[in-house]
């Protein structure tokens, strides 16, 4: 499973090998395989929206700039409140599937605005074997959702403890819900 952690070691070393490839010479057998990395690296960066432009990793190869991955593109990018279908393989349970979306501000009732709460996540979880919704909730927030988080990616950890009681579960985001049935 790759998860965040993972894919910014990912994106480090990816860095690393590239660095590694402009200070050696090339056509040894280390620099070939070094090369072999990073366009393998670069594939699996790519799915998950990391940006990989010249202008944004030279400096970083340079020394020029501190080595942070960005992502343009997938539901971790900034700015993107897609619905995200979410995959978390150590589930205490069989829910495993969960989606999430951000609310409509709509469901918020008098007593909720009263106390507090301005916006809201909806979140639906689903039985891994048929797929059948099993249950769902909101996630309230003092403050609109979009404030809050730089992305709706950014509210996993909160949906993971509401569901699951624990906010470090290893989780795996899907971004694409045009397959899963029962979802419109």
């Amino acid at each position: 499973m790759i998860t965040e952690k993972k894919l910014e070691r990912m994106f480090e070393h990816y860095i690393a090998r590239r660095k590694y490839n402009q200070e050696s010479s090339s056509g040894s057998q280390d620099s070939l395989w070094s090369a072999g990395e990073c366009g393998e690296a670069e594939q699996w960066l790519r799915c998950f929206g990391v940006d990989l432009s010249y202008e944004t990793i030279q400096p970083m190869i340079e020394g020029k700039a501190p080595i942070q991955m960005k992502r343009v593109s997938g539901p971790c990018a900034k700015g993107n409140f897609d619905d995200l279908l979410v995959f978390v393989p150590s589930g205490p349970s069989r829910h495993n599937m969960i989606v999430i979306s951000e609310g409509t501000g709509d469901n918020l009732l008098p007593e909720d605005e009263k106390e507090g709460w301005v916006d809201y996540i909806n979140y639906t979880y689903y039985e891994t074997e048929t797929f059948s919704e099993e249950d769902g909730g909101m996630y309230m927030t003092s403050e609109l959702v979009q404030e809050k988080y730089s992305c709706l990616a950014e509210c996993i950890p909160e949906i993971l403890d509401e569901i699951y009681g624990d906010a470090t579960l290893d989780y795996v985001v899907l971004s694409d819900l045009s397959g899963f049935p029962g979802y419109y």
